[in-house]
């Protein structure tokens, strides 16, 4: 018979597990659950926040779009949604439903839009307007080129004018 197992009358028991076992097991299953808790790999990101303005006014509910520019990026688009007071702070997607503050460092184009129906008017019958400048509704349109720079914070104050 194996040592592992002992003769008990009528039965067999099960073998006996020794205590390097038990603690190699939790070893491993600490390690597990630490590495959870870091933060997912991507990019460096650098903080980009701002305020959009339309006649001094604060907008509130507006799209903020970050389009990278220049071939030389992977970067995805960017958006982020003003606040009452029309301020926003960007986020980047680093996989796996995660997002973080900031953006990577490149150059970008920024376009704001503001989508609104007629009041009264039901949510199937017609799609939102933009009741922003058209000027700033697309990248290639809007005259805002930003350059976010390494190790550096950004505000961008975006300023609409009719």
């Amino acid at each position: 018979m194996h040592p592992a197992f002992r003769r008990l009358p009528g039965r067999l028991r099960r073998p006996t597990v020794g205590r390097s076992a038990y603690l190699l097991v939790a070893g491993l299953a600490t390690g597990l659950v630490a590495g959870c808790g870091s933060q997912p790999p991507g990019p460096e990101l650098q903080p980009v926040s701002g305020q959009v303005l339309l006649d001094d006014a604060p907008v509130a509910d507006a799209t903020v779009l970050f389009q990278p520019e220049g071939p030389e990026t992977a970067v995805l688009p960017a958006q982020a949604v003003t606040d009452a007071a029309g301020r926003f702070t960007m986020t980047t997607h680093v996989g796996g439903g995660t997002f973080r503050p900031g953006l990577p460092a490149g150059t970008y184009r920024v376009a704001v839009t503001k989508l609104e129906r007629p009041p009264g008017e039901a949510a199937l019958t017609r799609p939102p307007t933009n009741v922003l400048p058209a000027k700033y509704a697309s990248p290639e349109a809007s005259p805002w080129a930003v350059a976010v720079e390494a190790g550096q914070s950004h505000e961008f104050p975006l300023r609409l004018e009719r």
